[in-house]
């Protein structure tokens, strides 16, 4: 061959043509994190508006549901209200909004973000309806019991310090889902926290029983038993029901 002049057997595609980039190739996708989800932090911000507006208001009601509480007098015991107070099933209400929104967030950094349900909201809503069934549940079964075994009276006592614990554990919560949604902290911590809330109230709960029930210590392991029957095991039993519904909620791929 000439020199300058052409040949087919100099072609290569593979030499002399470059395939030119894809435009609109699709990237990796930013990772889930729940402060970009704006429903689920509106839905974060009115609970925390309405908390705020409604123990601002009932200042009264708080002072004295924590003194019929941790200092109880002799005219408490023998005058019980009767029922529990608003504030205390609104304030039972919004627990079972925190450990849903604590669910949730738990859920979704485990799995990110992705589940059978299109709609985060209706998440939430399941395990809220979760909190709610074990709340109104184990609330009927100590009324059935303490009816049967100490009267009404003390049944109503308990029932309204049983709400108050309920009430204290979700306003201690309270602060766990704005940090773990705000701030880039390991779920582990949030994991630790919850687990101190549990524990001081479950806490609270073994000395409010054994101040209304069992004030004599020849009752010690009936007292026991008590507690691991109607607190310890619905607790158990509400974590493995947690678990299984967690479990379904997630896309397995």
């Amino acid at each position: 061959m000439v020199d300058g002049e052409f040949s087919l057997k100099d072609y290569s595609p593979s030499t002399h043509l470059s395939v030119p980039p894809v435009a609109g190739e699709v990237g990796t996708p930013r990772p889930y994190h729940v402060r970009h989800d704006d429903v689920v932090m509106l839905l974060l911000v009115a609970c925390s508006v309405l908390l705020v507006v409604v123990i601002g208001r009932s200042m009264r009601t708080v002072k004295n549901h924590f003194k019929e509480f941790f200092f109880p007098s002799a005219a408490d015991d023998n005058d019980v209200p009767s029922g529990v107070s608003p504030l205390l099933s609104f304030l039972s209400a919004m627990t079972c909004v925190m450990v849903a929104l604590c669910s949730f967030i738990y859920s979704s950094s485990e799995q990110g973000g992705t589940f059978v349900v299109s709609s985060n909201l209706a998440v939430v809503a399941i395990f809220f309806a979760l909190s709610v069934a074990y709340l109104l549940l184990k609330g009927a079964v100590y009324g059935m019991v303490n009816t049967v075994l100490f009267g009404g009276k003390k049944t109503l006592q308990w029932s309204r310090a049983f709400f108050f614990i309920t009430a204290l554990e979700g306003v201690l919560l309270f602060p766990l889902p704005w940090v773990m949604a705000c701030f880039r902290i390991p779920v582990q911590n949030g994991i630790y926290y919850f687990t101190f809330i549990l524990f001081l109230c479950k806490t609270l709960t073994f000395y409010k029983g054994w101040s209304i029930f069992f004030r004599q210590k020849i009752f010690l392991l009936q007292f026991f038993l008590y507690f691991c029957a109607l607190e310890l095991a619905p607790l158990l039993a509400f974590g493995g029901v947690w678990l299984i519904l967690a479990h379904f909620l997630k896309v397995n791929f």
